[in-house]
């Protein structure tokens, strides 16, 4: 059976991708901003309207397993955990 624990060199690379990803476009737009206005303004709307899908996608998960949430207790009155509640 394979050994199954982390090694903190060998990943390392791809744990830094999404910071660099965002970092990159933060810089890219800065860039873009004084060389290329118009494409900055693409830039930007296309990072906001990607935030919002993904916004809206979570919202439509989160509403969708509202109904299985409640607000009452899961313990019984009878419970030891119950005079904490």
């Amino acid at each position: 059976m394979p050994e199954l624990t982390y090694h903190y060199g060998k990943m390392r690379g791809w744990e830094v991708i999404p910071g660099l990803l965002i970092w990159g476009t933060f810089g890219l737009a800065i860039i873009l901003s004084f060389l290329a206005p118009l494409w900055a303004i693409v830039l930007i709307i296309l990072f906001d309207v990607l935030w919002l899908y993904r916004v809206i996608y979570y919202v439509i998960h989160i509403l969708a397993r509202a109904p299985f949430f409640s607000t009452k207790s899961r313990f019984h009155s009878s419970s030891y955990f119950s005079s904490y509640l």
